[in-house]
């Protein structure tokens, strides 16, 4: 096990670049082995800051499912370790549901509200049909374009944009190592309800959107 993984280093924040090649985030950020985290994790020597950086990746690289039911695992077998302040917090967040979504929006400066929610319904029915997320937003992405011009050049933008994945937790306490994306609440907790492969249409006023979510995966709490 690299030491140099297990120490917490600050950001330099005399550089320009807000992140450097040898700080923490960058650093556990460019893992992508998941044994390597979880074997992070369960080392003694691991700083508590280097911790919630490894349960973030750990949870981006895995999916929420496979990681905490592997942490869950370790647990069983490793019970000694939630002795530790930073494994209890972990522990608890497996009692909670986690989920992860990747989202399509369309913005109201493109296309009014309404007709950005028929464009997504169409959307949701290619897939039903049996067409990729990639694929039907591909499709409508090139062909639903608007012309603008930059330095005296006309290029076409598309109408139809993307993020995600996303990952969400119920966040019942403050204290915690993994805080959910940001999203709007009544977003997430509408989210977290939800079964894999569920598509969801909402208004997003505040960002003056209409979005489209689609739950790749659910993480559910094993019952006590």
């Amino acid at each position: 096990m690299p030491v140099e993984l297990l120490a917490y280093r600050k950001t330099d924040r005399t550089q320009s670049s807000p992140t450097s090649a040898d700080d923490t985030l960058s650093i556990i950020g460019s893992i992508t082995n998941a044994p390597l985290l979880l074997e992070l994790l369960f080392n003694p020597k691991i700083d508590d800051h280097v911790f919630a950086q490894v349960v973030s990746q750990a949870i981006r690289v895995s999916g929420p499912k496979a990681f905490l039911n592997d942490a869950y695992a370790r647990y069983q077998r490793q019970a000694e370790a939630l002795l530790f302040p930073m494994h209890k917090r972990l522990f608890y967040e497996l009692n909670e549901r986690h989920a992860m979504v990747d989202a399509i929006f369309i913005n109201e400066a493109d296309m009014p509200a309404t007709n950005g929610i028929a464009i997504l319904r169409q959307m949701i029915g290619e897939m039903q049909s049996g067409k990729t997320w990639d694929n039907v937003f591909a499709s409508y992405s090139a062909n639903l374009t608007s012309e603008t011009e930059i330095g005296g050049t006309k290029v076409a933008m598309s109408k139809i944009s993307r993020f995600g994945p996303v990952v969400l937790c119920e966040q019942k306490k403050d204290a915690r190592t993994f805080v959910s994306d940001p999203l709007p609440p009544e977003h997430r907790n509408a989210l977290l309800q939800r079964a894999e492969g569920d598509l969801v249409t909402v208004h997003d006023p505040a960002h003056r959107r209409v979005v489209l979510y689609r739950v790749r995966e659910v993480y559910v709490p094993k019952p006590e």
